[in-house]
């Protein structure tokens, strides 16, 4: 009788690939529409209402991918929320070329790279290269995200050039 094992851990790049395309790319028209209403929220006295509908869009839209609780801690570290700091100033972004790796010798990190495309309408439009690297648990949840700080938040980086 052969029998062959083999021990082969799921590879989760569709998953990190996916979580990636939806921060780089928008917004769409759900979280436009609640952007364009926080001044109301605030004005209104209502900033922590107006704070509970993103977390609800952001807790839908990336609920496959990682927990409730993490995803609260990545909007509150402004994670998964690039898009409010640039559609804040009519930019809108699209991830165009996705590189996922995974790492050898650790199967549960990820190094990743994307082109993130911004475009102002009738503005500025031009491309900026973001890497970093995603962790997943043993359900393939993403545990962590960490960016190249200088490729997002630097002088040359996505924020910056969409200000």
């Amino acid at each position: 009788m052969n029998t062959v094992i083999t021990n082969h851990t799921a590879s989760h790049e569709e998953e990190v690939r996916e979580v990636l395309e939806k921060i780089f790319t928008g917004p769409d028209d759900e979280l436009k529409s609640l952007m364009d209403q926080e001044n109301r929220y605030i004005e209104e006295g209502d900033g922590e209402e107006y704070f509970d509908l993103l977390l609800s869009y952001y807790k839908d839209t990336y609920r496959p991918y990682m927990t409730p609780d993490t995803i609260e801690q990545y909007v509150n570290e402004s994670k998964l929320s690039i898009q409010v700091f640039t559609y804040t100033d009519g930019y809108h972004l699209k991830a165009e070329k996705i590189d996922v790796k995974q790492d050898k010798k650790r199967e549960e990190s990820y190094s990743f790279t994307v082109d993130v495309r911004y475009e102002k309408e009738g503005g500025k439009r031009g491309t900026v290269k973001v890497s970093g690297d995603m962790a997943v648990d043993e359900e393939g949840m993403i545990i962590s995200i960490r960016y190249r700080d200088e490729e997002l938040w630097g002088e040359n980086g996505l924020i910056e050039k969409t200000r």
